[in-house]
């Protein structure tokens, strides 16, 4: 993959987290220049999806919350972890961490305030849990950044299983 490739996932990967942690109260979206950006970009690229055609014709000043099913629309035809439903975001975060568009601290947050009860998590949760225990357990600086570098490896290949 070329790097204008890897900017250009990056870019669809960052609108993916935006598009799934949107919040109507404190008005934190995704700038919708930015998403229309991204889909002229696709399109740039043959990969020209009903979808993304569709985001690629919106103006800027298009309301996000009335595109909003449109750019999940775009983003589940572009390949991204949504898996039919912006309710779920977990695989938009498990993707978001793995290519390190989020800190161990953003990641760490979000994943211990929805995790179930040990008896309830599924594999990956239950292997993230023991591999955050072992990072916190460790007071060697390049041992925790060893430890997150696997986190981050597994976050990675969790999607493509």
């Amino acid at each position: 993959m070329s790097s204008d490739a890897d900017d250009l996932q990056a870019r669809l990967r960052q609108l993916a987290l935006q598009v799934v942690t949107a919040d109507e109260q404190t008005m934190r979206v995704p700038k919708m220049r930015d998403a229309i950006a991204v889909a002229v970009a696709l399109l740039a690229t043959g990969s020209d999806t009903p979808a993304t055609v569709e985001v690629a014709r919106l103006r800027p000043a298009a309301s996000f919350w009335e595109s909003r099913a449109m750019l999940i629309d775009m983003l589940i035809e572009q390949g991204m972890p949504i898996h039919g439903s912006a309710d779920d975001p977990y695989w938009i975060w498990i993707d978001a961490f793995g290519n390190r568009l989020l800190t161990i601290g953003q990641f760490e947050l979000w994943f211990y305030e929805r995790l179930p009860a040990w008896e309830s998590q599924g594999p990956l949760d239950q292997q993230l849990v023991t591999m955050l225990a072992e990072r916190d357990s460790e007071t060697d600086p390049g041992r925790k950044s060893t430890v997150e570098r696997r986190m981050r490896q597994v976050a990675r290949r969790a999607r493509r299983h």
